[in-house]
């Protein structure tokens, strides 16, 4: 043990408070989900919904780069609004924008629901 420091200061540290280890769950539940919702959307828009491979792959391509320039004003708006407040507010985002994804019949419909 270091001179000067708590058993319970080091232990905080380390694994920080109960809200955080939520936020961290709740966000490796998102990511897994949003594993399988990539595969079987590439198996239902080509399968289900009868468009090309490549259409599907360009859509879920260009909606994978806008997920990730999300980030960075999403990193600054949970800075000022406060992490939970965001994660809520990107969850319901993404599930009301993931259901209107049954509605696709077409590629242009598919490439405007992902705009």
């Amino acid at each position: 043990m270091i001179k000067g420091r708590s058993p319970g200061r080091i232990a905080h540290t380390a694994g920080g408070n109960g809200s955080e280890r939520v936020l961290i769950l709740a966000s490796f539940v998102n990511r897994v989900g949003n594993g399988l919702f990539n595969t079987a959307s590439a198996l239902y828009f080509t399968l289900v919904v009868d468009l090309p491979a490549v259409q599907v792959g360009a859509a879920l391509t260009v909606a994978g780069l806008i997920g990730l320039l999300a980030g960075i004003p999403g990193g600054h708006l949970a800075d000022r609004r406060g992490p939970r407040t965001i994660m809520m507010l990107a969850l319901t985002v993404q599930a009301v924008a993931m259901s209107a994804l049954v509605l696709v019949e077409s590629w242009t419909a598919l490439g405007h629901r992902y705009r």
